[in-house]
């Protein structure tokens, strides 16, 4: 009986190390296929960077004068008379994050004028789950500093996301996890669901 508790022990154990287990990959695609503008979302906290950038949000102007940011939507359909659909515009060394009660698997943005040096981070709860550099999105073909991607990454589970650069002003737009949510609480549900499965068939040979 002593065995069957331990061993219950050990499979409980190793199907919440498996649950929690961060992701070490993702993968993503994009195109240059213009989308229809949504309302951005707000960010759930904001940081600037040490050496003066900011992050700049829902704005509809490009920075004309010391071409600080460029709107995703510059010189597309949606531009006109010097304004467009609303972005968000992160410094150097600043950052935007966006948090969600429920966990996701995919996030889809529009990418203005990728540059290096550039991340989009992911999480869950305190735990890192990958990150996204912008070097790799040059690499596969995006263009550099001008237009936009439309980029969709798909990644373990995650809760919230971080948008930093290190480099030149990151400008995105239209926002959102589009993946069906997956309830943050679905772990303890398939542990609890083992469990009394285990326990229910150490009674019937207990028996």
């Amino acid at each position: 009986m002593i065995k069957s508790i331990l061993k219950l022990g050990l499979c409980v154990a190793g199907l919440g190390v498996i649950l929690a287990r961060p992701a070490v990959s993702a993968t993503f695609d994009f195109s240059t296929t213009l989308p229809k503008p949504i309302d951005m979302l707000q960010a759930s906290s904001i940081k600037d960077g040490q050496d003066g950038g900011q992050v700049r949000e829902r704005i509809t102007v490009t920075d004309g004068v010391d071409s600080k940011f460029l709107s995703p939507w510059f010189e597309t359909a949606y531009w006109e008379g010097g304004l467009g659909p609303e972005y968000t515009a992160v410094g150097k060394g600043a950052s935007a994050a966006y948090e969600f009660s429920d966990l996701y698997s995919s996030v889809s943005f529009l990418w203005g004028s990728v540059d290096e040096k550039q991340q989009v981070r992911f999480f869950q709860g305190d735990e890192p789950v990958y990150v996204l550099n912008s070097d790799l999105l040059l690499k596969n073909g995006a263009p550099e500093k001008t237009g936009f991607v439309q980029i969709t990454i798909f990644t373990q589970p995650f809760n919230r996301i971080e948008f930093y650069s290190q480099n030149n002003s990151f400008e995105f737009a239209n926002l959102r996890v589009s993946a069906v949510p997956l309830p943050a609480a679905l772990p303890l549900y398939a542990a609890g669901l083992l469990v009394l499965g285990l326990i229910g068939r150490f009674r019937k040979f207990a028996k």
